[in-house]
């Protein structure tokens, strides 16, 4: 590993925290590189004066903050963000479905064991040390989406899909490059085909949805969100739109279930 790479541990558990230090400290990473925070904000902070690290969140922690997170970590279009490991003490197959959704590169569910965080890392570094060409490809897309080069990022972005139709992260990346650049159909036609996957990502009914609703086919795009809200009940800024659309259509009362519900999520989260 790269010396002057980062980590950036969330998590409360002290145990937890002992081991991901020792594993990352005997993988080659600097003590002084290794940041335990038991703050989000502090997260937050950190993630943001690092280029490309290793970020550990124990979902224990608070749900919602981790979330905020993960949030944060795939904003401004980032294909290549920050690689994350997620662990959860509960054994919940919604929460495999916030990894999906967020890009989670490694996931810990359940009774998690120091030989299952030590795996995890392994996995986590070795990826994090990989450059091969799908990952270089990536972070030239993220160069041009910096750079304010959007249609060159849109063409690369083409070509990937055309060379991998069944990655499903490359397709939702597309679609919302093409509903960035307003071409709705060619978004809605592509999201059409991943949701015939089995396993499809809470995302994609999302962005689904956002199409939809440019074509006033309100319904639908309600469907859509609820169908996403089921795979991952976490997500407070999905159940916010579909709290106002419900607004927008007179319908207060599911507007208020919807509010309600965010509420019972994240007492304490303002917006």
């Amino acid at each position: 590993m790269d010396v002057s790479s980062s980590a950036v541990i969330l998590t409360k558990r002290p145990e937890i925290r002992d081991v991901v230090r020792q594993v990352l400290k005997s993988k080659g990473m600097k003590s002084e590189n290794i940041f335990p925070v038991t703050d989000e904000k502090d997260c937050l902070k950190k993630l943001a004066e690092i280029e490309y690290g290793l970020v550990i969140l124990d979902w224990e922690f608070a749900p919602d903050k981790i979330l905020m997170v993960l949030d944060s970590n795939r904003k401004e279009y980032r294909l290549e963000s920050h690689l994350v490991f997620l662990l959860a003490a509960h054994d919940e197959e919604a929460i495999v479905k916030v990894a999906q959704e967020y890009y989670v590169n490694y996931i810990a569910i359940g009774e998690v064991t120091t030989d299952t965080i030590r795996d995890q890392i392994k996995g986590l570094v070795k990826e994090f040390t990989s450059t091969g060409p799908m990952r270089k490809m990536l972070l030239a897309i993220d160069t041009c989406r910096k750079g304010g080069d959007h249609a060159n990022a849109l063409e690369m972005l083409e070509k990937l899909f055309a060379k991998q139709p069944d990655n499903e992260r490359i397709g939702m990346e597309l679609a919302e490059a093409y509903i960035q650049d307003d071409k709705w159909q060619l978004a809605e036609d592509l999201l059409r085909k991943l949701m015939l996957d089995e396993e499809v990502s809470p995302r994609v009914k999302h962005l689904f949805a956002r199409c939809r609703l440019k074509q006033g086919d309100f319904n639908s795009a309600i469907a859509s969100l609820r169908g996403a809200q089921l795979l991952s009940p976490f997500n407070i800024d999905r159940l916010l739109e579909i709290g106002n659309l419900f607004l927008k259509l007179d319908r207060p009362e599911e507007a208020e279930a919807a509010f309600t519900e965010i509420l019972d999520l994240a007492p304490n989260n303002k917006p």
